[in-house]
């Protein structure tokens, strides 16, 4: 059959609705054995198929490529005989006639262009001529001619096209010149102007009108960023303009709600700051304008700014303190102790000894040894606020059961623990069916450490999360949830359900602290036990509720995470629990204690 009209190949694919059959199959590799030249006899085929200008993925043009390429992984020997510079060149012209880069892209693996990719140069300019970005990227990307184009050849167009995937696609494996797009997007944000250039160039309709607008770049650069794992400071413009919104929230959050310790908020400010003399400033400034001219003092003595550089209220203030009220302010810096009555929130059931923080190959394998002994454990988790900034990175994670809380350092485990070693946390507690866990909005902990250690095939199973389990109670069963003391405003999440259950509300002002400091600070210590430990007084409260009233609390759970996976999900079988009681009934065994 002369491949210039395969109308059998047309008949067999309509008359199977478009699919790939046996019977295509062997039409199709019966053409590769007989054809004079393989190579020319595929990209003949696929140019004549009807859909060859409208290219799906699954159109009979691609099916016909992909299938080539299987045969030719059976015939590698017709490579040396038939592939031609001259048979590559009129393959690739020949794909060029229509634009699905995915079609392109098959055609320049299968005939191997990279190989010789310079041959293709003047097809490629010819492109760009025409203003085929699109195209011009993918064959480019093929064939790995990076180097012979610059941002405004390519990436560029493509970005002020609004071409996102091609120009990720034509970035990847290129971290010079991701670096170097970034660097010219952040300038864009600094200077609209930058690519007027580019846009002259262009046909005005090609251009997607928001691209150089301030947010949507904003946006586009953290994503690019965070996607290529390059730091903030790399477009510096942007950071700026990010960290400056993060000090903002810190001051809102400090001066208006007052929800922050007074050391953790110093830390994140040191953080957002850095040793930024613009941001420095701003700091000072911001300061200076709430009237808080001691915090102004003492952070232009921390951060180390250049007398010079201190706004002349500050010099004026350091003037009439004197020196030794200087020194006293400095030195009350480092030994701030928290005014807040403790006993306005709930406290920690354990001693001190009782916490345990895990940053040894040993101490980890006797913390898993102690948590295999209980049938329930409390899982929190906790990682420095980014504000945006920074991808999050999981810092702490926080085991309780009910005589001991291990605060497992993940910053320094997931450098010195094996694979292996981590697979006792999974197959010991996180997927043992034998032990209950119990989260609050615990999905997000359960992501951040599967990114942490990832360990492949790592299951957690037999988890609660309280926090949605809490809402279905209020909803089917609400006297379980009867507040021990009247609503007060103020208290939200695992805070509030405290307050509710357990009459006494979590001191949360740790909760935005720079958790990758190490040492930890003792308040940070407790705030993190606390917040594993309270989970286990939750359920305990909870079932002793559900016992007061002849309620089983393993059904109740069970009903919520069947009404969670769907009515249409079949229903696991019961398992059995012993008694959720603290320390006298709560473990197996002897479990360590002190």
């Amino acid at each position: 059959m002369d491949p210039m009209r395969p109308e059998h190949l047309e008949s067999l694919w309509h008359s199977a609705r478009n699919r790939k059959t046996g019977a295509l199959l062997k039409v199709l590799q019966t053409y590769f054995d007989k054809a004079q030249n393989c190579f020319e006899c595929a990209f003949l085929l696929m140019r004549a198929t009807s859909d060859f200008y409208e290219s799906r993925p699954n159109s009979l043009a691609v099916t016909i490529m992909n299938v080539f390429q299987e045969w030719l992984s059976e015939h590698k020997e017709v490579y040396a005989a038939f592939l031609t510079d001259d048979i590559k060149r009129m393959a690739l012209l020949a794909v060029l006639k229509q634009t699905k880069p995915f079609l392109i892209a098959l055609v320049c693996d299968v005939y191997k262009l990279e190989e010789n990719g310079v041959e293709y140069m003047d097809i490629v300019q010819n492109l760009l001529l025409r203003k085929r970005f699109s195209e011009a990227s993918t064959v480019v990307a093929s064939l790995k001619l990076h180097g012979n184009f610059t941002l405004e050849d390519i990436p560029i167009p493509l970005f002020l096209m609004d071409k996102m995937a091609l120009l990720e696609s034509y970035l990847e494996g290129q971290p010079k010149l991701q670096k170097e797009l970034l660097i010219f997007l952040d300038n864009l944000y600094h200077d609209g102007n930058l690519a007027d250039g580019v846009i002259s160039n262009l046909n005005g309709k090609m251009i997607s009108r928001d691209r150089n607008h301030p947010k949507t770049l904003e946006k586009i650069i953290s994503r690019l960023l965070k996607q290529y794992g390059l730091p903030g400071e790399t477009c510096p413009h942007v950071h700026y303009k990010r960290s400056k919104n993060a000090l903002r929230y810190l001051f809102f959050k400090k001066y208006i709600e007052d929800d922050y310790s007074e050391p953790g908020w110093r830390e994140m400010v040191c953080e957002v700051v850095g040793t930024n003399s613009s941001l420095q400033r701003d700091l000072l400034n911001e300061l200076l304008w709430v009237n808080d001219y001691e915090s102004a003092l003492n952070f232009a003595v921390k951060l180390c700014v250049p007398d010079r550089q201190w706004p002349r209220a500050i010099r004026s203030f350091m003037g009439q303190c004197g020196p030794e009220k200087v020194q006293e302010l400095i030195e009350s810096w480092n030994s701030y102790r928290d005014q807040d009555d403790p006993s306005k929130y709930l406290p920690f059931r354990l001693e001190l000894c009782d916490v345990e923080m895990v940053d040894t190959a040993d101490g980890f394998e006797n913390c898993i040894e102690i948590i295999k002994n209980y049938n329930l454990v409390g899982i929190d988790a906790e990682w420095k606020p980014t504000m945006g900034l920074t991808p999050a990175r999981l810092s702490l994670v926080q085991l309780a059961v009910w005589d001991n809380v291990f605060v497992l350092d993940m910053l320094k485990l997931s450098e010195i623990l094996s694979e292996e070693q981590w697979g006792q946390l999974y197959t010991d507690v996180l997927g043992s069916n034998e032990i209950l866990k119990l989260g609050f909005g615990i999905a997000e902990d359960l992501k951040l450490l599967a990114e942490t250690i990832k360990f492949p095939g790592g299951k957690v199973q037999n988890i609660v999360d309280l926090c949605s389990f809490a809402e279905k109670l209020r909803c089917d069963w609400p006297f379980l949830m009867e507040p021990k003391v009247p609503k007060v405003p103020g208290h939200k999440g695992l805070s509030e359900l405290t307050r509710t259950l357990l009459g006494l509300p979590l001191n949360k002002n740790e909760q935005c602290s720079d958790w990758e400091n190490r040492p930890l600070r003792l308040s940070q210590m407790i705030y993190a036990a606390v917040d594993a430990f309270c989970l286990l007084e939750v359920y305990e409260e909870l079932c002793k509720r559900a016992d007061a009233v002849n309620m089983n609390m393993r059904q109740l759970l069970e009903e919520a995470t069947d009404a969670q996976k769907g009515a249409h999900r079949r229903r696991r079988k019961p398992q059995k629990y012993k008694s959720q009681v603290p320390r006298q009934h709560g473990c197996k065994t002897n479990t360590g204690k002190r």
